[in-house]
Formats: C-alpha cells, sequence, structure tokens
C-alpha cells in the first residue's frame, strides 16, 4: 500500500510562483512510486490571480485541492484550516509557495 501525503500550501498573491510551485511538486513525486500525494492551497484572500491558475490546474490534476477564505486570516489560520482537509491517515507537511524553500525537498524527505 502506498503512502499519502497532504502538502499544505497557505499562499496570498503568488501568481508569479503557482505553476513553478505545482510543477515542481508533481515533478518531485513522479520519481517516487511508493509516495502518493495531495496538495492542498489555501487561498488566504488573494487579489490577483492566483486562485485562478489554481482552479484551472485543479480540473487537470485531481491531486490538487483549493480552498478559498473569505478574508485575510493570515498564514497560521490559513494553515490550521489546511490540516481541516488532511485525511487522518495521511502524512501532512506545510510549505509556502513563494520558492524561498524547495518544494522538492518534500518527496526527497519522505
Amino acid at each position: 500500500m502506498k503512502k499519502k501525503i497532504s502538502i499544505i500550501a497557505s499562499f496570498r498573491n503568488e501568481e508569479e510562483n503557482i505553476n513553478e510551485f505545482i510543477s515542481r511538486i508533481n515533478n518531485s513525486f513522479k520519481k517516487s512510486n511508493h509516495i502518493d500525494y495531495e496538495l492542498i492551497f489555501i487561498d488566504d484572500f488573494s487579489n490577483d490571480l492566483s486562485n485562478s491558475l489554481i482552479k484551472k490546474t485543479c480540473i487537470k490534476n485531481k491531486k490538487i485541492k483549493l480552498i478559498t477564505l473569505k478574508k485575510n486570516y493570515g498564514p497560521n489560520p490559513s494553515i490550521q484550516t489546511g490540516f481541516d482537509f488532511v485525511n487522518h491517515k495521511n502524512y501532512a507537511s506545510v510549505i509556502d509557495c513563494d520558492l524561498q524553500e524547495r518544494p522538492e525537498l518534500i518527496a526527497q524527505n519522505f
């Protein structure tokens, strides 16, 4: 049975990084056939195209989920919201979408 990890990615106004972030997560997990993943995006009330970009990707990639907050709550409450959507059987990881940390490290370390 494959292990599964839920990746919680809280963001606000990250349209410049979203596509690269998703691509790097996808590519890093393709290399591992014993790990399955889901990517849970939490939109902390963005006012750019981040949300639209993720919605388009959700149609093509069922591993991606999007939760949109109705106002700006900040990083910690956004991350906590993400945990509410994680299956209790999954492992979980938290990362920002700003690409300051390498998204590939999640698959490598898992």
